[in-house]
């Protein structure tokens, strides 16, 4: 089962459902279509069976996610920080501190920040270290004139595990992997964004980081 949450009513029933309805239709008639020859026609009863394991909620973050009832959890649309607050808020279900992520008791975590900056994403996989979750995968688009870095996180452990540092997955692909081309542009930039602005103001320990991780690769 596949479980949309969102917190406004409006962007829940005017984006997600609305979209789900349309998604629907479409795969109906492409079978539709592939099965021209044999003249059939979808009806209500396929629609609910191709719909019925898609389900929405209007929830504040994982708040109406039971425990167990999520493997994997996907982060989209939306900056670092809203991220950290959705996983690691405290539950109010519990006395003790214990984080959204934790209570929900999900294996892996999917993300895709819209703001790309090293230090944002170095936020993220420092608070995602912390939790026990490391990077399994690493990937990136160029679209729009901006950056999309998406990283799977995997549960490794109940406490905090070795730091990795954004692009240390996708340092390693090989040179004819298209990513390969738009990481080394996206890394160029930023390197020269950021010595520009270390010139101007103090650099935060993140960007620091950062950029002596990619000064230190070979390939890069």
């Amino acid at each position: 089962t596949v479980m949309g949450l969102e917190v406004s009513e409006r962007a829940l029933q005017d984006g997600a459902i609305n979209n789900q309805i349309r998604i629907t239709n479409f795969i109906l008639k492409e079978r539709a279509s592939v099965n021209s020859g044999d003249n059939i026609r979808f009806g209500d009863n396929e629609v609910r069976n191709l719909s019925r394991n898609l389900q929405f909620r209007l929830s504040d973050g994982l708040k109406l996610v039971n425990h167990g009832e999520a493997d994997a959890i996907c982060l989209t649309g939306m900056g670092v920080i809203t991220m950290i607050d959705i996983l690691f808020c405290a539950s109010t279900e519990h006395k003790d501190d214990v984080a959204e992520v934790e209570r929900v008791g999900c294996k892996q975590v999917y993300a895709q920040p819209t703001n790309s900056r090293p230090r944002n994403l170095v936020k993220l996989y420092d608070s995602m270290a912390t939790a026990g979750f490391q990077p399994r995968d690493e990937r990136i688009e160029y679209l729009s004139s901006r950056w999309y870095i998406s990283v799977q996180f995997s549960k490794v452990s109940t406490s905090p595990c070795e730091v990795v540092l954004p692009g240390q997955i996708l340092t390693k692909l090989p040179d004819q992997n298209s990513m390969s081309k738009i990481f080394m542009e996206y890394v160029q930039h930023h390197m020269n964004w950021l010595q520009c602005e270390g010139m101007k103001t103090q650099l935060s320990k993140e960007d620091r980081r950062w950029l002596d991780f990619v000064n230190c690769q070979p390939t890069l």
